[in-house]
């Protein structure tokens, strides 16, 4: 097994043929579409992954990756830390024809060449399990925020509490008139 900072390419055929596991880290700035969506692209995704061979040519991967990303809190605009854990399972082939003929049950990546990036791998993953919205846990009293050390806000502060159950909604029917003429008009 390799531990350690991970190269930025691999060789998932001949790391299958051999059944071995890589272990370590890969900077977050590495993964440029992920950094788009962080206010920070500081620290470090960690990373397992398993190369097995596969049936008729093909690598299994197996893993999972992890990272303390830094996103801004929708509520107070702040800086706020987000930890992310993925796992994958994916069989890698060499043309569309056998991607195609994978079951239902398997996930598949075309790699058409011996090598490919680690982040190619996992940034897709990464960034589906990104929050819609990221928010700060809600501090239900009117004091100050928290500031922990190195100035990084724990907690959104309420405001104001919206007491939506006392609205009581206007319903607006510009047709209702006709209904009402259309009733007349068949009385008479």
């Amino acid at each position: 097994m390799f531990t350690g900072t991970l190269p930025e390419q691999v060789n998932h055929q001949k790391l299958g043929r051999e059944n071995r596991k890589l272990e370590g880290t890969i900077p977050v700035s590495n993964f440029l579409r992920l950094k788009a969506s962080l206010e920070k692209d500081i620290g470090q995704v960690n990373l397992k992954i398993e190369f097995r061979k596969g049936r008729k040519h093909t690598t299994r991967l197996i893993g999972n990756a992890s990272a303390d990303l830094r996103m801004m809190c929708q509520r107070c605009l702040s800086e706020m830390s987000y930890k992310v854990d993925v796992s994958i399972r994916y069989t890698v082939v060499n043309t569309e024809e056998a991607l195609i003929e994978l079951s239902e049950e398997e996930d598949g990546i075309l790699c058409i060449e011996d090598r490919m990036t680690l982040v190619s791998i996992f940034e897709d993953e990464l960034i589906v399990n990104l929050p819609m919205v990221t928010m700060h846990e809600l501090e239900e009293s009117l004091e100050q925020v928290s500031v922990g050390e190195d100035n990084k806000v724990g907690r959104c502060r309420v405001d104001h509490v919206n007491d939506d159950s006392l609205i009581k909604p206007n319903t607006y029917r510009p047709f209702a008139g006709l209904a009402d003429m259309k009733n007349d008009i068949k009385r008479s």
